[in-house]
């Protein structure tokens, strides 16, 4: 089944992993396996103002991860050399490419930062098993790794996304235009 990465969901888990330390400590949490019925169970679709909120919220912490002289301007180069360290970060086997356990480690510990001294919850459990779903998405060929390509290009699509105007920077001119939806391909 391929699985798909909507616009929703990635605002979600950018939202809640970008406002901590790419390098926060992880522990693994259990994760209850889920049936294939809970699997392809709707979801309620996000309201009008959830996904505003969600915008917004992926805005700012778009930010603040990716804004690294804070000028209030992202440029490629800023958004490429984050990227980079956290694909050398995650990389922990040192192969080039990224492995599900450690791009859902990496993803754990900074949604674990988010969650401080908060007990984890159904929430937590969700996103967590969210980050295996988009390795799959993320995984274009199938071979149960994400190469440095197939990171890049999603990288490459965020940032051209985000860039509103198309002129190579991440301004908050290019934050207060509509987004559409992204091709689902």
């Amino acid at each position: 089944m391929a699985t798909r990465l909507s616009l929703t969901t990635l605002l979600m888990a950018t939202a809640l992993s970008a406002t901590a330390s790419a390098q926060a400590p992880s522990t693994a949490v259990p994760v209850p396996a889920t049936t294939p019925q809970a699997e392809e169970a709707p979801r309620p679709r996000p309201t009008p103002e959830q996904i505003a909120a969600m915008r917004a919220r992926f805005r700012a912490n778009f930010f603040t991860q990716y804004d690294t002289d804070r000028d209030g301007v992202v440029t490629r180069a800023e958004y490429d050399a984050v990227r980079d360290g956290v694909f050398r970060r995650t990389d922990t086997g040192h192969d080039g490419a990224l492995s599900e356990a450690e791009y859902v480690a990496e993803f754990e510990g900074r949604l674990r930062a988010t969650y401080a001294d908060k007990p984890l919850d159904e929430a937590f459990r969700r996103a967590i098993a969210q980050a295996s779903r988009r390795f799959e998405s993320i995984d274009r060929d199938r071979d149960l790794s994400i190469s440095r390509a197939e990171y890049d290009a999603v990288a490459a699509r965020t940032f051209d996304r985000a860039d509103a105007n198309k002129d190579g920077r991440v301004t908050a001119e290019d934050a207060s235009v509509p987004h559409a939806e992204p091709r689902r391909n």
